[in-house]
């Protein structure tokens, strides 16, 4: 269906009946305790072949016959271009890669066909990029099977003789880099004395984190509740013969993970699906909804009680899974608007820690890092994005816009923004998102004729598509609802209305492609590896586009 040039807004019968239905599809992702998720399984041929290759160096019996049919699974879902993909665009280097490893380690001959269908693939758009989480130099072939070489000197000896700057250089990628520095152990030579004792500091620092990290979680053997986070750290401590009782119990939760078919998912976005639908409903008018209560509740449990002393950051927070993992900015961000948002309870004293937690985070140049405050620039490092979005959260709450965190925040993105007026976003696509979410900051703080926010703005203006869409920002690529949305969301805080072509266009593109059900279809715009691996979420896209249409509608 296409969508109209110009969609009619002095009737808006289309407009609320698209709003309603979009309702009750959020809805349908509500569980009984409150809570939002996806109904499908969010297979992912990368979390797959990482937990096959940790199980298969720690448990290569394969007694219940968990090994094969993942394997099974994976040439299975094989795509025709000879590559591996979690969403049904183009075949990811990531998860191609960490396919053919997996293959080629457990299944050589019985996946022959499949190994150099991926070959040719590999050869012809060259080997994975190194990950964002593992540091090494090289594709995954030698990260997993080149241990000695595949960690450089200089990050290792951060590990021991450095820990505060090692969280700051590594953040999130430390659990693994330390699960790389157990590898060597077993291929060192008898010679460089010196060497051999600078490692073995190495890995009693790395495996102590790993012991802080796995008794932080309660001794599940899940690590973030994410298999691949979970599928490194098996995997060192497997080739190391280290830590073998944490080793037994990742393993242990790799195979409950994985459960009777051998798939593996990403980790759970509890935090984030329940904040993100929970603020799109209160925005949609549904703010005291009984229904809504448990959703308040299950967020106010979800706050983190205990400082994660391995990374540095402090209780108050919230993590992507819900769980005990580590907090960050975007989830705790998120989930300060939504308890905000939502009257059906009073939850001030866990917003109220929330907000400290955020402005305790802030980086001392006045952004927000991910997850480890004053985090240096990398993968995981000073975000617009999130800065922006921790910003709305502190207005959300209550902060006055000339609070101290806020004009330092405000301060550093306008030193930030590219010439042409764009931002760019550490887990998003492109930059029409982390562009949208300035320009709404902005807005919020009254402030939205400020020179970097209409710099913003009518980048926003250039960028949308002849059909009302948005992309990525470039002029290729596929149009998708969340950046469509976030956009839209931007340009009507700005106080264009419904009958202001760009959001009429817009509106229509949006009506057009909501399903029957009241959803919308998610694209590969969330970033799972920086450039290397998307995801498609339909609850993040229906919740972006119920925000953005409760927008135009309050115009």
């Amino acid at each position: 269906m296409n969508a109209p040039s110009v969609f009619p807004l002095h009737d808006l019968a289309d407009l609320d009946a698209s709003i309603a239905r979009a309702v009750e599809g959020l809805f349908a992702y509500q569980g009984q305790n409150g809570a939002f998720a996806p109904s499908d399984t969010r297979y992912s041929p990368a979390h797959s072949a990482l937990a096959l290759i940790a199980l298969h160096l720690t448990s290569p019996e394969d007694a219940d016959g968990l090994i094969t049919r993942g394997i099974a699974q994976l040439c299975r879902t094989q795509r025709f271009d000879g590559g591996w993909s979690p969403h049904r665009f183009g075949s990811e280097p990531l998860a191609t890669a960490l396919a053919v490893d997996a293959l080629r380690l457990i299944a050589p001959e019985r996946a022959a066909s499949a190994i150099e269908a991926a070959r040719i693939l590999i050869d012809r758009i060259g080997h994975a990029q190194e990950h964002a989480d593992a540091a090494p130099a090289g594709g995954y072939e030698r990260l997993l099977f080149s241990p000695t070489a595949a960690l450089r000197q200089d990050v290792a000896l951060r590990l021991p003789l450095s820990p505060g700057r090692a969280r700051r250089q590594l953040s999130l990628q430390w659990p693994a880099v330390a699960s790389l520095t157990l590898r060597g152990r077993r291929q060192e030579s008898a010679g460089d004395p010196v060497g051999r004792a600078v490692r073995a500091r190495t890995r009693a620092s790395a495996l102590s984190l790993i012991r802080q990290l796995y008794e932080h979680e309660g001794g599940t053997g899940g690590f973030a509740a994410d298999p691949m986070l979970t599928g490194y750290i098996c995997i060192g401590l497997g080739l190391s013969g280290l830590g073998p009782d944490i080793a037994r119990a990742a393993a242990a939760w790799l195979k409950a993970a994985g459960g009777e078919s051998g798939q593996w998912a990403q980790a759970p976005l509890h935090v984030r699906w329940t904040s993100l639908a929970g603020s799109a409903l209160a925005e949609a008018g549904l703010a005291s909804d009984t229904r809504l209560a448990g959703t308040a509740h299950v967020l106010a449990r979800a706050q983190h009680q205990a400082d994660f002393a391995p990374l540095g950051v402090p209780a108050g927070g919230w993590s992507a899974s819900g769980g005990p993992g580590w907090a960050t900015t975007l989830d705790t961000a998120e989930a300060v608007s939504a308890l905000a948002a939502l009257t059906a309870t009073d939850r001030t004293a866990v917003i109220r820690e929330g907000v400290r937690w955020l402005t305790d985070q802030q980086d001392a140049a006045g952004s927000w890092s991910y997850a480890v405050r004053d985090t240096l620039p990398g993968a995981y490092g000073p975000c617009a994005h999130l800065t922006a979005t921790a910003v709305r959260a502190l207005i959300d709450a209550g902060t006055p816009a000339d609070d101290k965190h806020v004009k330092k925040a405000l301060h550093w993105l306008a030193r930030r923004q590219d010439a042409s007026g764009y931002f760019t976003a550490m887990w998003f696509r492109g930059h029409t998102i982390a562009t949208a979410a300035v320009v709404e900051t902005y807005c919020r703080i009254g402030d939205g004729e400020h020179a970097v926010a209409a710099r913003a703005r009518d980048w926003l203006l250039r960028t949308q598509r002849r059909d009302g869409s948005w992309s990525a920002g470039q002029s290729v690529g596929v149009s998708s609802v969340e950046e469509t949305a976030s956009a839209l969301r931007a340009l009507v805080a700005t106080g264009l209305t419904g009958y202001a072509p760009p959001v009429a266009r817009a509106v229509g593109w949006l009506i057009a492609r909501q399903r029957t059900n009241g959803t919308w279809p998610g694209e590969p715009v969330n970033e799972h590896v920086r450039l290397q691996h998307r995801y498609a979420d339909d609850l993040v896209a229906t919740a972006l586009a119920l925000r953005a249409l409760s927008a135009v509608r309050g115009r």
